[in-house]
């Protein structure tokens, strides 16, 4: 398990996170479950991957500028290969920025 689901399986599911990908996106929402996912390999990649992923329901949309499609109670993958910048609590509080705890 990478760095990052480590960290969100520490919350419940249920508990409610912000997401931040810098100039991209914001949206609120809720940790759902984590997940075993698996991605076969393509011609510049050489062997398939297993990884962990969290769902994600999506229930707030600050800002929109995503390059993927987000509507409100849409479930999104977060994992290594959609990975937020920052993850703040429900308090405004940043618990992890760009691949690091923050408390």
């Amino acid at each position: 398990m990478d760095k990052l689901m480590e960290f969100i399986s520490i919350f419940e599911n249920g508990t409610y996170l912000n997401l931040i990908w810098y100039d991209k996106c914001c949206i609120g929402g809720i940790v759902d479950t984590i997940y075993e996912g698996y991605l076969e390999s393509s011609d510049e990649q050489k062997e398939d991957d297993e990884y962990y992923a969290c769902a994600f329901r999506i229930t707030d949309i600050f800002q929109n500028k995503c390059y993927w499609n987000i509507k409100i109670g849409q479930l999104i993958e977060v994992s290594k290969y959609r990975s937020p910048d920052e993850i703040l609590l429900e308090t405004g509080e940043t618990v992890w920025k760009r691949g690091k705890i923050c408390f």
